[in-house]
């Protein structure tokens, strides 16, 4: 992941970009895929023999009602 400054201000949809290591209180470690039309793709990794792992897809108002459900592992 590239170093870069991310505040409280900083808008959820510009806090991930493709290839950040994320993690998610529910679904565990994912990575982001694609970052477009306003939505944040996170492919997580595999889970009871699922291949490949499940995809999140993350808006705008997820964001607003789970603030703090996902965020980067570094």
């Amino acid at each position: 992941m590239e170093k870069r400054t991310i505040t409280k201000d900083t808008p959820p949809l510009e806090r991930f970009k493709i290839g950040d290591e994320v993690a998610h209180i529910t679904m565990g470690d994912g990575q982001v895929v694609s970052h477009e039309d306003g939505c944040v793709l996170v492919r997580y990794l595999p889970r009871h023999g699922l291949r490949p792992g499940p995809l999140g897809k993350y808006d705008a108002v997820w964001f607003a009602t789970h603030p703090n459900f996902l965020f980067h592992r570094s």
